[in-house]
């Protein structure tokens, strides 16, 4: 018995909610690897955190990082 058999073997015996999570690890792997490539996440959606780290929102005008603890409660809505 080959590697990949004795996986779905075991996986076929475990419920649903921890054949989510080797899913997710198995997908967390791939792509880890560079063995992904421009495959879709198993629910039909495409992997938005990659798309958000790959095009990140820009920052409003005077807005500088990294922002320290201090500026966070620095606030005039909060005085």
């Amino acid at each position: 018995m080959n590697t990949a058999q004795r996986i779905h073997d075991e996986v076929k015996r475990m419920p649903e909610a921890l054949v989510d999570r080797v899913l997710d690890f198995v997908l967390f792997l791939e792509h880890r690897h560079g063995l992904d490539g421009d495959r879709e996440q198993a629910n039909g959606t495409p992997d938005a955190m990659n798309k958000l780290l790959a095009n990140p929102l820009p920052l409003k005008e005077g807005v500088k990082l990294p922002v320290k603890r201090e500026e966070l409660y620095d606030r005039i809505c909060l005085r």
